[in-house]
């Protein structure tokens, strides 16, 4: 039995047919479309995109939804230079979604490999894990953190991290994240206020009153 689907990473004409993918678990979700971006106004790191501010990894604490990494951007290098990375396949399993890159003309391949292992109830807290596998020198990551309830809005400047031995943790008043490796690596951290535009939103419902020969007739418009 085949549990896998390969997704081309394309983007729709109309963002609201764009593919996403999402995995699962009781106490977490992480989702995010098929269609990778370049990080910010960079083209050294690329980020599968997200067009809703509810994607990118959520946590349930005590009944709550609280939404924790909006994405984590990944880069390579062949020694001390960026290698341009374009997109080539998503795989999509029931517990787990890889992302294939690749450079042609540098015969550079990178794989990343989203999933999620669920740690127990009593401990109140989720791994998400991400798999690097490459023929590049060196692979660079930079999360994109942004921990409130689902229905707030974001707040960088409460935001604060700090380098530990195999990785960074980040919190924000009583919630946290560590990201952490088993490999060997350099740490750098900083604050860097990341401006999206999550292009198709949450959607509103406005009661417009149309007249129509003396009698009303309230219409909900989506939009």
């Amino acid at each position: 039995m085949n549990l896998s689907v390969d997704l081309q990473p394309i983007e729709d004409i109309n963002p609201a047919f764009t593919r996403h993918v999402i995995v699962k678990r009781m106490q977490a979700s992480w989702s995010q479309s098929v269609f990778s971006v370049p990080f910010g106004d960079s083209i050294e790191k690329i980020i599968p995109n997200r067009d809703y501010p509810y994607e990118g990894l959520s946590v349930l604490i005590e009944g709550e939804n609280f939404h924790f990494l909006d994405g984590i951007a990944v880069g390579a290098k062949k020694g001390s230079r960026y290698i341009k990375l374009r997109a080539k396949l998503v795989t999509a399993f029931p517990w787990k979604m890889i992302y294939y890159y690749e450079n042609e003309e540098e015969k550079l391949n990178l794989a990343v490999t989203y999933y999620l292992m669920d740690i127990g109830a009593r401990q109140n807290s989720i791994s998400a894990c991400v798999s690097l596998e490459s023929n590049a020198s060196s692979i660079i990551i930079e999360p994109i953190v942004d921990i409130r309830h689902m229905y707030d809005e974001s707040a960088p400047e409460g935001h604060f991290c700090k380098a530990i031995h195999d990785g960074m943790l980040i919190w924000r008043d009583e919630k946290y994240i560590s990201i952490r490796t088993v490999k060997k690596c350099e740490v750098r951290t900083w604050k860097k206020k990341n401006e999206w535009w999550y292009k198709l939103g949450s959607g509103t419902m406005i009661l417009r009153v149309q007249f129509w020969k003396g009698r009303s007739s309230p219409s909900l418009d989506s939009k």
